[in-house]
């Protein structure tokens, strides 16, 4: 008793200091870190008092405390506990904002933990049927809490492998019954915090639970049940994904309509089972949404250099490379190039990137890779007018020590901004001349003020200028 005291008291530490990290700097660092078992040495009655005098300044303690006095009771303590507990916050009617939807987690962890740590190991099928209701909780708490961080959603996700877990080491359970209620669970789902509950329930269905499962999913299917076609599809995915059958997953796919949309997952899962063929075949279904086309070019990458065709993968790199001006692609096509071939190819990448229609593309990856050409690439998008032989200073240098401080590059103000427009990393600047506004190269250094330099006539910006 006196470890679980001392290990109680420690916790409730750790999350008081993690909640009010959130509000405040912490008073001190440094070496106050307390160790269970220098606690230990205040002996058991000095404990005791401690916890029962922080328990009235920390409801989480004094959860914990009572969860783990009613696991050292004999009889269903502990059952009537925790149920007490799950009862609580569904009862609770409370709005937990942003910087307090981590004291609502914490709750509900504890309540899991009790469960797993204590009453697991010596009542599975109990454990297993607080920790399902434990996890139908979920769209009490989501409805009155802010749960911007997902700290919520990972309880509940704990939650759903633990029972997953608990329904496993029950030695008499019913496969239907157990498939009738995963499918419940799955589509019920109103917040999304359930989807992996099939996956988590695999080894305790089996192979019978998951013949069950399709079989009652299929049968919804057919007879049109309302409002729950995308979740029968979804939950005939996952049941092919427990399986391990990808051909499974195609045809679910194929049910739901979206094979399209689904060309990565399934190129992903051919690749894991070694059918790479088919996986080829796969990344070249012309129907792929155009925000997914870079990924699936990758993986067709990675299928030809395992096929052995280097020179068909080398081709796909340069192809994303002058889609996408990736610095990491154009590295590994060098990468692979004999030493002789490496000139022309540089030269063949700084022409596709002067070509490239997305000009901060361009400059990101030039001002790495030809500074002295991002240079003038900045200098022509800044002022058309002027030529670089009338700077005082070598403009590339400018440009250099601008871009160390500016990953996203420089860049003129959109059309319609203010005089002084800032966005993202980069400043652009202007200030008033007697021809009215014109603009001059700033970046923001370390102490965030701002600097010029010369403007492209040679001329000193006033101490005045406005960063």
């Amino acid at each position: 008793m006196q470890r679980v005291l001392a290990e109680s008291l420690m916790r409730s530490g750790r999350e008081a200091r993690g909640e009010l990290s959130q509000t405040m700097a912490p008073a001190r660092t440094g070496d106050e870190e307390l160790t269970v078992e220098e606690v230990e040495r205040l002996g058991v009655r000095r404990l005791a008092e401690i916890v029962v005098k922080h328990c009235y300044r920390d409801e989480g303690l004094l959860q914990t405390v009572r969860i783990a006095l009613a696991a050292s009771a004999p009889g269903d303590a502990l059952v009537k506990t925790l149920a007490a507990e799950i009862d609580a916050i569904r009862g609770d009617r409370r709005f937990y904002g942003y910087r307090q939807s981590s004291t609502l987690a914490h709750e509900l962890d504890r309540i899991r933990e009790g469960i797993t740590a204590d009453l697991l190991p010596v009542h599975p099928s109990a454990a297993a049927e607080l920790l399902g209701r434990l996890i139908r909780l979920d769209a009490n708490v989501f409805e009155r809490s802010d749960d911007s961080d997902g700290m919520i959603g990972d309880a509940i996700a704990e939650a759903i492998r633990d029972c997953g877990r608990a329904w496993a080491a029950v030695a008499e359970r019913d496969p239907k019954m157990l498939a009738a209620e995963v499918l419940d669970l799955f589509t019920t789902d109103e917040y999304g915090a359930r989807g992996k509950v099939i996956i988590a329930f695999a080894a305790a269905l089996g192979t019978a639970g998951l013949d069950e499962l399709e079989h009652i999913a299929r049968e919804r299917l057919e007879q049109g049940a309302a409002g729950k076609h995308q979740y029968l599809a979804v939950a005939l995915e996952n049941i092919a994904d427990a399986r391990g059958d990808v051909d499974g997953y195609i045809a679910a796919k194929r049910l739901a309509g979206s094979e399209a949309a689904a060309v990565r997952e399934i190129v992903e899962r051919l690749v894991a089972v070694g059918r790479l063929e088919e996986a080829l075949h796969w990344a070249e279904h012309t129907g792929v949404p155009t925000f997914e086309r870079e990924n699936i070019a990758r993986l067709k990458v990675d299928i030809l250099d395992r096929l052995g065709r280097t020179e068909d993968a080398q081709a796909v790199r340069w192809s994303i490379f002058a889609t996408s001006l990736s610095s990491d692609v154009l590295a590994e096509y060098l990468g692979r190039l004999p030493e002789v071939a490496m000139g022309e190819a540089r030269q063949m990448a700084i022409a596709a990137a002067l070509g490239h229609p997305d000009i901060h593309r361009a400059l990101h990856l030039l001002a790495d890779f030809a500074p002295d050409i991002a240079a003038e690439l900045v200098h022509r998008r800044l002022d058309p007018s002027c030529s670089i032989a009338r700077w005082p200073t070598p403009f590339s240098a400018t440009v250099s020590r601008c871009t160390t401080t500016m990953p996203s590059g420089i860049w003129p103000p959109p059309r319609g901004s203010s005089p002084m427009s800032r966005t993202g990393s980069g400043i652009c600047l202007r200030k008033t001349t007697a021809g009215g506004l014109r603009q001059s190269i700033g970046r923001k250094g370390l102490s965030g003020q701002g600097w010029s330099g010369r403007d492209c006539r040679g001329e000193d910006d006033p101490p005045s200028l406005t960063r």
